[in-house]
């Protein structure tokens, strides 16, 4: 009897593998994932949406986002960057999208809330003028945000300085940068003589880099940390909302 069981399920095995033992039939649901932002920048007051969607890897193929009334295409490469999106934000509002596959039936619906104002203060050297040691800032924060990081980048887009990138938790609102993040990257080792601007930037319940963004030109980013937020049915990812400080400049004047 067990021997007749066996010989039954293994006759409907092959008759569902094929003769090359490959499955047919049947075809396994895309992995889909969406990583993206919606950024309120008030250092150079434009609101920024970013949103990358793929499945198994490739871009979807005629794709969409729709966010409240405002219907967004995917381009060939997967992505949508906006600048100034129909749909103006503010602090503490909800941001709402819903991506779409169309010709699989597919869409799935992130969110997230923009956090509230921040306002910088006590930043030291006062003058801001760097002739040494470290810098230093602190920030008064209202409610909404998961997280704090600070950046601090040459304004020179092509310098050899190093930069600054460093995650802040809501217990801290205040951070140092060490006198490294204005010296080349390489021997010997010098200081960089440029204008360096100094960005906080709050998150909420995780930040995804906005490529172009001045604020992140910096290879320290590749440090940082940002936990995934979107999990759900054949679909992962991250989506955040994030507020950009205005920029705070300090110029790096040349050791006497």
């Amino acid at each position: 009897m067990k021997r007749s069981l066996f010989c039954g399920a293994l006759c409907c095995a092959l008759l569902i593998t094929g003769c090359e033992g490959t499955p047919t039939g049947r075809v396994e649901p895309a992995k889909y994932t969406l990583f993206g932002l919606a950024e309120m920048n008030l250092d150079d007051d434009t609101d920024y949406l970013y949103l990358e969607f793929t499945a198994d890897g490739q871009p979807v193929a005629g794709s969409y986002a729709l966010m409240a009334n405002d219907t967004l295409f995917f381009d060939t490469t997967g992505t949508i960057s906006v600048s100034t999106p129909e749909v103006v934000w503010g602090f503490n509002a909800d941001v709402v999208i819903t991506v779409y596959d169309t010709a699989a039936g597919f869409s799935h619906t992130v969110s997230a809330t923009i956090p509230s104002q921040f306002t910088i203060y006590n930043f030291i050297p006062p003058t801001h003028i760097y002739q040494g040691d470290n810098v230093s800032l602190e920030w008064y924060s209202w409610a909404g945000a998961a997280g704090y990081f600070v950046t601090c980048v040459a304004r020179g887009a092509d310098s050899e300085a190093r930069g600054f990138a460093e995650t802040v938790g809501l217990e801290g609102l205040s951070i140092t940068i060490e006198p490294e993040t204005f010296q080349e990257r390489s021997y010997p080792f010098d200081r960089v003589v440029d204008s360096f601007y100094v960005f906080v930037i709050a998150y909420n319940p995780t930040y995804e880099p906005r490529p172009g963004s001045k604020y992140t030109d910096t290879g320290q980013m590749d440090f940082l940390d940002f936990s995934s937020s979107i999990s759900g049915k054949d679909i992962s990812g991250a989506f955040g909302a994030a507020v950009v400080s205005q920029r705070e400049a300090i110029d790096v004047v040349a050791l006497p």
